[in-house]
């Protein structure tokens, strides 16, 4: 068995960036149908919080910002208002940012 230790997001935030683009190209395959194709003008709010739910909540804030889209450029207006309070947890998030992440086994 080998252990891999993954930091949690909020330690690699220049993979946030990559991450959501690809969530959000994900759910542009998923509909099948038009939907929003850049968080340009929402990078920085993203980019800024803490993910204390990890990837899981960066994947879930994308498509709930792809469903609350009005046009094809998801903006700040499409994400949640607590992500755009400074340092404020997210909805449904851990409570417990510090909390060690535990490590992938194979």
């Amino acid at each position: 068995m080998v252990g891999v230790h993954l930091p949690p997001l909020r330690k690699r935030r220049g993979d946030t960036p990559l991450l959501a683009n690809a969530f959000l190209e994900h759910c542009g395959r998923d509909s099948g149908g038009h939907l929003a194709s850049s968080l340009r003008e929402a990078m920085d709010a993203l980019m800024r919080h803490s993910y204390p739910g990890n990837v899981w909540e960066l994947q879930n804030l994308v498509e709930r910002a792809v469903v609350m889209a009005r046009d094809a450029s998801i903006t700040t207006r499409d994400l949640p208002s607590e992500l755009l309070r400074p340092e404020a947890p997210a909805p449904g998030g851990d409570a417990h940012p510090d909390r060690a992440e535990p490590a992938l086994q194979a």
